[in-house]
């Protein structure tokens, strides 16, 4: 019980300080993907590319926009 209070708050968090309801949140920064790749025989991270109602929602949460390139590995 104590677990869905403390979700439901986060939730209402999230309301206050992104300016937007939680489904207009939660479906915008759903696109943000990562995808694991191998180039030239190496391991890549790499998340999409982030859109602008993304950067809004993100800027508003005091979250940066994620790195095209997340890791490459040796």
């Amino acid at each position: 019980m104590k677990l869905c209070v403390l979700a439901l708050l986060l939730e209402r968090a999230v309301e206050l300080r992104g300016q937007q309801t939680w489904r207009t949140i939660r479906q915008t920064l759903d696109q943000v993907k990562v995808g694991r790749y191998r180039m030239h025989g190496k391991p890549l991270r790499q998340s999409t590319q982030g859109t602008s109602p993304m950067a809004e929602s993100l800027r508003r949460l005091g979250i940066p926009l994620p790195q095209t390139i997340l890791e490459v590995s040796d």
